[in-house]
């Protein structure tokens, strides 16, 4: 911030201070040094002393009196001087201490320091403080350098005194009106000109602003694939204000896997397995357009005979405007019970950088793989799961602050999801043709008893605080939570968790739940800047409101455990190992979960 305005003598009144407190002797090894002795009106003794050279007292003096003058003391001055070999004796006159200025301005500033919350101006009085005219000034020259002018100056000018005290004018010079010049980039990071205008708001033709250009490098730290390599600076010339940001490429493109290996439920596929097997292959490709494009895809194996496929793809910033869009597929084979696809598109709109609040839209189709046609008939009820379509819309939040997105040691993550839509039980033609037939000899089909339509609600939302607790440990504290809300609520649609990547300590999505609520606790060492060591507890709390439940299953299942993620030349490799417990049982440290992961950066 570029602060000029004419009551330096605040800072002059400092100097002093600090001059007062120096020992006698500090300039002793001068020459022609003098000790300066001050006393006020009719003081018999001297409030300060100080050590000067004899060039020094003119000007040490001057600053005094105009420091004293600005506190109020409007007829200050210096009143005698009396010398005797290196001591000089100086008698100041305060006078009269003026408690109020009356201060008038143009209606343009008025208007501007109201809409600050400064309704004192529109008064025309204020208390003589030189805190608080500095506040005015200040505010004032905020307001101008956030529009277009970060060369304005503020003064207190035509000061005269009456019979009612201080009179002065507040006086604006603008300066020269200064608009944003392109940005350039400087090094070798393959990014456009116009995503960054985009992302920081600094876009050609806009007038200049300080607050944008103190924000720049912030908002480019939240760039995945870039780094700044040193400070940004700004080029003014003519009546342009050219900002020059230092950015070197980051490989951010991965494709990484996981490994797990945990005692498979019930023996396993085969009698004699004794470990379940479970992986995940992840892709992510970044800033394919040099525009922040993204492309995603994820496969994993979560349990016995199902696997889930995951792809999706944002395009930020369209056109240089704070608009973008994403789109997902997710595709689902759950053992051989059913099969489950969903897509969704999304509206974005980002602000102060990466974060942003989007509207989406998503459709989702189950189908049964089999149907159990003897249970059926047995108990007149439809099986635990369906087939069914949802079409959903809703509202996405996230707000990101961290020092350092990779691995970072301060700040938070915030994200928030909340949905609703119409669920639609489907006929399956299988379970259509089996017919219920009453004591009364009628037939019907189980459809027929049941709410084929209804309405659906969600909401999700995960919390991540970094506190930094020393230079090289922080301690990781999340929230997370997910919910569903429908007067049905099917095997198909719960919520699946569990795994290195949620409640750790757990084979891979294989909690069940209609809603949940997780809280990790983590510490970590920082070995290196994408490296780190950590211990951790995780626990949560979930129901399972399911038709299949004759009454609400809940558990509080947790976990701890110990892992690292290492940056090797070629990408970042994570162990871990966690233990859990789950239905009050005890922990069993032979059953631990052991994970294996690398992601491969270029």
């Amino acid at each position: 911030m570029k602060i000029r305005c004419n009551i330096n003598s605040v800072y002059y009144c400092a100097l002093c201070l600090l001059w007062g407190a120096l020992p006698n002797h500090a300039y002793s090894q001068e020459t022609a040094a003098t000790t300066l002795h001050i006393y006020y009106d009719t003081e018999t003794e001297s409030t300060q002393v100080f050590r000067l050279q004899n060039n020094e007292v003119d000007l040490f003096l001057n600053q005094l009196k105009d420091s004293l003058q600005q506190q109020g003391f409007l007829e200050a001055g210096v009143d005698t001087i009396l010398k005797s070999d290196i001591n000089w004796y100086v008698y100041m006159h305060l006078g009269e201490k003026i408690e109020k200025v009356w201060v008038s301005s143009d209606e343009e500033t008025i208007r501007i320091l109201n809409s600050q919350g400064f309704t004192e101006a529109s008064s025309g009085v204020i208390l003589y403080d030189a805190q608080k005219i500095q506040s005015i000034f200040k505010r004032l020259v905020v307001h101008w350098e956030n529009n277009g002018h970060p060369f304005v100056s503020v003064s207190l000018g035509n000061l005269h005194v009456t019979s009612t005290g201080l009179h002065g004018n507040i006086e604006v010079n603008k300066g020269p009106t200064i608009y944003f010049d392109t940005i350039e980039v400087v090094g070798n990071a393959k990014v456009s000109a116009s995503f960054l205008g985009a992302l920081s708001e600094i876009k050609p033709g806009n007038l200049y602003s300080e607050k944008l250009v103190k924000q720049l490098d912030q908002r480019l730290s939240t760039i995945s694939f870039v780094r700044l390599t040193q400070s940004s600076a700004i080029l003014f010339m003519d009546n342009k204000a050219k900002p020059i940001v230092y950015l070197g490429n980051r490989n951010n493109d991965v494709i990484d896997g996981i490994i797990g290996m945990a005692p498979a439920a019930s023996g396993g596929i085969t009698p004699n397995q004794q470990f379940l097997l479970t992986g995940e292959i992840r892709m992510r490709f970044s800033n394919i357009g040099r525009g922040g494009q993204s492309l995603e895809m994820n496969w994993r194996s979560f349990n016995e005979r199902s696997q889930e496929l995951k792809i999706g793809s944002e395009l930020p910033f369209l056109f240089g405007s704070n608009l973008g869009t994403e789109f997902g597929f997710n595709s689902v084979k759950f053992d051989t019970l059913f099969s489950q696809f969903q897509g969704k598109i999304a509206l974005a709109y980002h602000f102060n950088g990466t974060n942003k609040i989007k509207f989406y839209s998503q459709r989702q189709g189950t189908t049964l793989i089999t149907v159990d046609s003897t249970r059926i008939r047995a108990t007149g009820n439809l099986p635990s799961n369906q087939s069914m379509s949802i079409v959903n819309y809703g509202l996405n939040l996230s707000l990101s602050k961290l020092n350092y997105i990779f691995n970072p040691s301060k700040g938070y993550k915030f994200d928030i999801i909340a949905g609703v839509g119409t669920k639609n039980i489907r006929r399956d033609n299988r379970i259509e043709n089996i017919k219920i037939t009453t004591i009364g000899g009628e037939s019907y089909s189980i459809y027929d008893s049941i709410q084929l339509r209804m309405l659906q609600y969600n909401y999700a939302f995960n919390f991540e605080k970094y506190s930094a607790l020393g230079k090289q440990s922080t301690l990781k504290t999340a929230l997370a939570g997910e919910s569903l809300f429908a007067p049905a609520i099917y095997f198909n649609e719960l919520i699946r968790f569990g795994g290195i990547y949620s409640l750790r300590g757990f084979n891979e999505q294989s909690l069940f739940a209609s809603s949940y609520t997780m809280l990790t606790i983590e510490y970590r060492y920082l070995t290196g800047q994408n490296s780190n060591l950590f211990l951790f507890w995780n626990g949560a709390y979930y129901q399972d409101r399911s038709v299949v439940r004759a009454t609400t299953l809940q558990d509080f299942p947790y976990g701890f455990g110990a892992g690292a993620n290492l940056e090797t030349g070629a990408g970042i490799l994570t162990l871990a190992y966690a233990v859990g417990s789950e239905n009050d049982n005890p922990i069993r440290f032979q059953a631990g979960k052991i994970h294996f992961g690398f992601t491969g950066l270029f």
